[in-house]
């Protein structure tokens, strides 16, 4: 793309004003490039910036627009430290994919354009520029589809992919998900390695019902609400949806009861206090205390009382694998559940359970 040096100009003066940010519908076509991408962060030197926080109004519209055979990215950054003016570029040109890699050209000068996606094919990222001066742009596709067909993980249609919730009964509660896959089948057993491919049941979609019938011929029944993005559940608890992602903002998430069931009312474990830390750059620490595990593997399973585990994490396609710094990993299927506009904080559902974030 040209203008390099203009464009990155604007981002080293944005990266200085913010010193550290947490962090078109799909064509018909089965591309997962076009569409309509609307700017997200920017990252650099470790710096993540979230450019759609309020404070930072001049980068709201930019956007990546991608045909068929063409592209505009336009840009809208600061004009300068000291002014609040916004100052904006477009660039354009045409893009091909040769043998799963991309290209783009412009002024008849073509070069690759490796492209990272994740989110399900929602979110796309890409390198600008080379050295020193390099940074990525991270965009959100503007509506919520996606082609991604990789270890059972599509989930494009709506009222489709995994949500979660809980049912608290006196002092006992009972931690619920279901992962609803396009094929029409479903696995409430996420605390299995095999979940991504598990079936437990088939189910239905009509309107805003859902219906599930389990392989012993057992229903369920829920209703979607907010345009698929919550359900009531058998007319008794209420599950959100939440999402497959690659890496989650730096917090810290707590799981906290004096009972713990699982979705079969079998007993999981008993005095929970646990707490996940992730910073954000793959480290994490973990810190539990009167906690006694049962059969399975759970999250630094062992005998904490009050110790902190320290170690590195990643996050893909679902998957949370832990590595200890006494040299033992773990793998839990791991999903995020954003914060709301209404002010809910974000959680995330680990092996099933729901860890809501505490600062």
């Amino acid at each position: 793309m040209k203008n390099l040096k203009r464009l990155n100009r604007k981002i080293k003066l944005l990266l200085v004003m913010v010193c550290f940010a947490s962090c078109g519908k799909e064509s018909e076509a089965s591309e997962p490039f076009q569409g309509v991408w609307n700017l997200k962060a920017i990252v650099q030197n470790g710096q993540v910036v979230d450019v759609t926080r309020p404070d930072l109004p001049c980068f709201k519209n930019s956007k990546l627009t991608v045909g068929a055979t063409n592209f505009e990215l336009f840009f809208s950054a600061l004009k300068s430290q000291n002014s609040t003016d916004c100052d904006s570029s477009i660039e354009s040109g045409t893009w091909t994919k040769r043998n799963g890699k991309y290209f783009i050209s412009q002024n008849g000068q073509e070069i690759e354009f490796p492209i990272q996606f994740s989110d399900n094919n929602t979110t796309l990222q890409f390198t600008y520029g080379t050295g020193a001066g390099a940074f990525d742009m991270v965009f959100k596709r503007e509506e919520n589809f996606s082609t991604n067909n990789n270890g059972g993980t599509n989930t494009t249609k709506p009222g489709t992919g995994v949500y979660a919730g809980i049912w608290f009964i006196g002092s006992s509660r009972y931690d619920l998900a279901i992962y609803l896959r396009n094929d029409g089948t479903y696995t409430e057993g996420l605390r299995k390695s095999d979940w991504k491919t598990r079936v437990d049941g088939n189910y239905t979609i009509q309107g805003n019902k859902l219906t599930t019938t389990s392989k012993s011929g057992e229903k369920s029944y829920y209703e979607y609400m907010d345009n698929y993005s919550y359900m009531l559940a058998d007319g008794a608890y209420f599950m959100f949806k939440v999402e497959f992602v690659n890496q989650i903002p730096p917090s810290g998430y707590k799981f906290q009861n004096i009972a713990v069931l699982d979705a079969a009312g079998n007993f999981s474990a008993s005095g929970v206090s646990g707490y996940l830390y992730f910073d954000g750059n793959g480290k994490f620490s973990n810190d539990k205390s009167a906690f006694t595990q049962t059969s399975g593997s759970g999250i630094g399973s062992g005998s904490y009382s009050g110790q902190k585990y320290v170690g590195t994490y990643t996050i893909s396609n679902g998957n949370l694998t832990l590595r200890y710094s006494n040299g033992t990993t773990s793998t839990h299927s791991f999903f995020y559940g954003r914060p709301s506009t209404k002010g809910d904080d974000a959680t995330i559902v680990v092996d099933g359970y729901t860890y809501f974030q505490k600062e």
